[in-house]
């Protein structure tokens, strides 16, 4: 038997491949960059179990924008560029201090007070004066700060530990410790002590705190305590504990 062999033809193709497609190779995202500033002034009220704080802002708009990563193929090399992908808007406001807030309480009462240098006001306050609406506004001007504070006036001895930033809200501890300085000088006011008092406020991972004062009469340091257990403190999975100290100065 005779083998048959049989031809292979080999036909070249015209035309070239395609290029393979870009790929994403990640994401950046630029600092924020204030676009938008609201000459107005924002006041937002948190009742407190114990006291009213006015929290004073002035609204801003801030913008990142978010650039993708981009890896093209081009003869065998790898060429990576950016390509803006969007741009996000969020609101920054910035603390407003020394300015006057004028607060009426759920029961129609009206009080006057000025922020400090974070822009907040606290105030004590019993549960008829929180329960229901409580409107603050703000005034005209905002009024000279004061002379700079003794370094011993309301200073943390410890920094606080706190758990993640998803878990804690600094906006709610700064309100709880600004309620806690109007408790601690509206006990010194009822019990006439002043002077240098250091409290020892320690907050469970729940919230709640207990406050011991170094110093002061059996009754200023009962005033302190059970009002400090009335202060909500935010949730933390750690809690914190801190010592801080308070110049008191009487009235005359």
């Amino acid at each position: 038997m005779t083998a048959r062999l049989c031809p292979i033809i080999v036909v070249a193709l015209a035309g070239c491949l395609p290029a393979p497609p870009a790929v994403t190779l990640g994401r950046q995202i630029s600092e924020p960059v204030v676009v938008r500033v609201d000459p107005t002034i924002a006041l937002r009220t948190i009742a407190m179990p114990s006291a009213v704080v006015i929290a004073a802002t002035t609204p801003r708009t801030c913008r990142r924008e978010v650039f993708d990563l981009i890896g093209e193929l081009d003869d065998g090399v790898m060429r990576r560029r950016r390509a803006h992908a969007a741009s996000l808007d969020s609101a920054c406001p910035v603390p407003v201090p020394y300015v006057t807030v004028h607060v009426t309480l759920a029961t129609g009462e009206v009080i006057t007070g000025v922020t400090d240098a974070a822009g907040v006001f606290a105030h004590p306050a019993t549960p008829a004066q929180l329960d229901g609406v409580i409107s603050a506004r703000a005034g005209d001007q905002q009024q000279q700060p004061p002379p700079p504070p003794r370094p011993i006036d309301h200073k943390p001895m410890d920094k606080p530990v706190v758990g993640p930033p998803s878990a804690f809200d600094p906006a709610r501890n700064q309100a709880a410790f600004a309620a806690m300085r109007a408790l601690v000088n509206q006990c010194a006011a009822t019990h006439g002590w002043g002077g240098i008092v250091k409290v020892t406020i320690a907050v469970d991972p729940a919230g709640v705190a207990t406050a011991e004062s170094s110093v002061g009469s059996a009754a200023f340091k009962t005033c302190v305590r059970d009002g400090a257990s009335k202060i909500g403190f935010p949730a933390s999975p750690s809690g914190q504990t801190l010592d801080v100290k308070y110049q008191i100065v009487l009235p005359h």
